[in-house]
């Protein structure tokens, strides 16, 4: 019997001075082995596993990442204004590249994206998967737009479970002048990247699907008015929220008693929310 054989390489994290932020690099060698050529290289380092590889790889640093390799990395996010990249639970500092103003921001969402049927929302609830929330998921085709014109679309896989403590943190973030990163999901990897002082905030949506292009792309990147900001995003979490209510009400008009007291039990052993990694 054919066994392939695989070679283990690292991805490393590191500085060249005590910073914000780190370069990237890929070098040959299980964690022990890349831990030690790296302590002879770099003073500031961590070392990520990366797996194995049909060829042993080249040391190489820095490399660029493909942005839609990112959500392969544990969730970091890519500063264009700096070229470095930050863990979760980073601050990325507040950038001092000259932006738009915004007067006016929109959230849109398209629930024309969301194809399941009333039966098929039923039935996700009653998967076996410790990914499921049971709590009624919805898709929507979210836009940014500005006053401007400028405007993103992306898409957006919605539970309240999973999500009610994300938008809080941001909520709190922007009231507290802090930094936070809204971290939209997985595949269809997009961040909300929110800087806030007294008077406003300064917003960047990036798009990290593009397969065609090393590089992380800021779509829209402005500064508007902390109030305004704050109400455009509570319209589009009460739009989300009201939609998720419409669509439960429906679903539980076709279950029948001993289904609703199924979920009913479900749903009381579900104690951990289900983690978005905000900054």
């Amino acid at each position: 019997m054919n066994t392939q054989k695989f070679y283990p390489y690292c991805k490393v994290l590191y500085k060249t001075e005590d910073t914000p932020g780190w370069y990237v690099a890929y070098m040959d060698g299980d964690v022990e082995s890349v831990t030690k050529k790296c302590e002879k290289i770099w003073k500031i380092f961590k070392v990520f596993e990366g797996g194995g590889h049909i060829e042993r790889i080249k040391d190489e640093y820095p490399v660029v990442v493909y942005a839609s390799d990112a959500h392969l990395l544990g969730g970091w996010t890519y500063s264009n204004e700096l070229k470095k990249w930050f863990m979760s639970g980073e601050t990325i500092p507040k950038p001092k590249s000259k932006c738009r103003i915004a007067r006016k921001l929109n959230i849109e969402n398209d629930f024309e994206a969301d194809i399941d049927t009333i039966e098929d929302k039923k039935e996700a609830l009653f998967e076996d998967c410790w990914y499921v929330y049971k709590d009624i998921e919805i898709e929507s085709d979210v836009t940014f737009v500005t006053n401007q014109g400028r405007s993103y679309t992306f898409t957006f896989q919605y539970f309240k479970f999973a999500y009610k403590d994300v938008f809080e943190d941001l909520f709190k973030a922007i009231n507290e002048n802090r930094y936070y990163r809204f971290y939209v999901e997985e595949y269809w990897y997009t961040q909300i990247l929110v800087w806030s002082d007294d008077k406003n905030c300064r917003i960047i949506v990036q798009d990290y699907t593009s397969n065609e292009c090393y590089g992380v792309v800021d779509t829209i990147d402005f500064i508007i008015d902390k109030k305004t900001a704050i109400a455009a995003f509570e319209k589009w979490l009460s739009e989300l929220n009201a939609r998720c209510d419409d669509i439960e009400k429906q679903v539980m008009a076709i279950m029948t008693d001993e289904e609703k007291a199924r979920l009913k039990e479900m749903r009381s052993l579900t104690t951990d929310t289900p983690s978005n990694s905000p900054a």
